[in-house]
């Protein structure tokens, strides 16, 4: 193999790597991206018993939007409404338990396992529900997360006001 080829074939591999660290790793294809979630979000036969506004999480996401638990006679459920957040890859909806919403409290309090992961987020904008398992306790105490499973980042989160 003479040099020259060499040459391409390293600078061919440096391009694949560094694509699939950008793109495969870190997910940057998310920044150019929106998923946008149409759910119908319905109060009939239902009662509101929480609820709460986002606030950011870490510096570099934007976050807005509100947050409901509701239920009926069968199941509860979170609402989020009016929501936009910052795209990023492995987002999931997480209740955690802690006494703030403020970064630092989220942070340690998911680090610490305080938490439970509601499933992933369905889209970065719009309506959209998600089923509370049955024993999870949602009190004064509660907060709701959109975090990033891959890199411990916490994009917003919003304590929940009992009604």
């Amino acid at each position: 193999m003479s040099k020259k080829h060499l040459y391409w074939f390293v600078g061919i591999f440096a391009v694949v790597a560094l694509a699939w660290v950008l793109f495969g790793y870190f997910g940057v294809q998310y920044l150019f991206t929106e998923t946008v979630v149409s759910e119908e979000v319905t109060m009939e036969a239902k009662t509101t018993v929480a609820d709460g506004v986002f606030v950011q999480g870490d510096s570099t996401y934007s976050i807005s939007g509100a947050v409901s638990v509701i239920e009926d006679s069968e199941t509860r459920m979170l609402a989020l409404t009016d929501f936009t957040v910052t795209n990023g890859p492995d987002l999931f909806v997480y209740i955690v338990s802690s006494e703030s919403d403020e970064n630092r409290s989220v942070k340690n309090a998911v680090s610490e396992g305080k938490f439970v992961n509601l499933g992933p987020l369905k889209g970065n904008i719009g309506n959209q529900t998600y089923q509370i398992p049955e024993g999870v306790v949602t009190d004064e105490n509660t907060v709701v997360s959109i975090w990033c499973k891959r890199f411990s980042r916490n994009f917003g989160a919003s304590k929940i006001v009992l009604k």
